[in-house]
């Protein structure tokens, strides 16, 4: 796998283990990680870090199958390849495609002073996170989740979760970063349906590429949605691989 596509996909595991593992809901091999919660359907995912093989797929198949719960499993997959048809064959079904992308940090960008970034420090703005959260993305993560990233370690790497504000002061979205090697991951940028296509979405990202370029960073890593992904072309962030996310049955 290209070094900068195994960076992108090892800052987007390392942000669901920070969240996960002081509730003892991170587990890790060698050829896969995943998160699951008996409690918190929406955590349950697996994310494959090695090729896919028959035996690596069937020993997955059974781990989901003991633990009772739908879980989504995530593989990257390089441009022009295909997804392995292993996963077909043995009873997974295709959810959906991520873009994963990235954007050299070159140059300094002219922010307009319409939008404030405050950073997530305690329970009454981990619940109003959360609570933005669920209207962008039609699921919640528990405000708790976010303790892990502000109550338990002050380290420079922990992920830091962000309320984005406008002009009026008005919460109107969220964003994470997650700082890994020389990268700066961002991910969960979402803006609450009213307050859409004002533009607000890529004044967030020009903050996280002047703020990346800033700490000396060489790539900002993310995965798109597709419609997201135009924003992020027009900003000269290239695709440079696909997350396929898969359910069993």
């Amino acid at each position: 796998m290209d070094n900068l596509i195994q960076k992108n996909f090892d800052n987007l595991i390392a942000l669901w283990a920070e969240m996960s593992k002081h509730h003892e809901a991170y587990f890790s091999k060698t050829a896969y990680s995943y998160c699951f919660s008996v409690s918190t359907p929406w955590l349950n995912r697996l994310w494959l870090k090695e090729p896919i093989s028959l035996p690596l797929l069937t020993e997955i198949k059974e781990l989901i199958q003991s633990k009772g719960q739908p879980m989504m499993i995530s593989y990257p997959v390089q441009l022009g390849n295909e997804s392995s048809p292993l996963f077909e064959e043995l009873g997974f079904t295709t959810l959906f495609d991520q873009p994963g992308m990235s954007l050299k940090l070159e140059t300094f960008l002219e922010l307009e002073p319409t939008l404030e970034l405050r950073q997530v420090s305690n329970s009454t703005e981990a619940n109003l996170w959360s609570q933005l959260f669920q209207t962008c993305y039609g699921f919640l993560i528990p405000p708790h989740y976010l303790e892990a990233c502000y109550k338990f370690k002050k380290e420079k790497h922990t992920p830091l979760f962000f309320i984005v504000y406008n002009a009026d002061n008005t919460a109107i979205g969220t964003i994470a970063f997650n700082y890994t090697q020389d990268i700066v991951g961002f991910h969960a940028l979402g803006i609450i349906p009213e307050m859409r296509r004002r533009g607000y979405a890529e004044q967030v990202m020009k903050q996280i590429i002047d703020r990346g370029a800033h700490q000396k960073k060489a790539y900002a890593t993310f995965q798109s949605s597709e419609m997201g992904k135009q924003i992020y072309l027009r900003l000269g962030a290239v695709e440079d691989f696909y997350i396929r996310n898969y359910t069993l049955g």
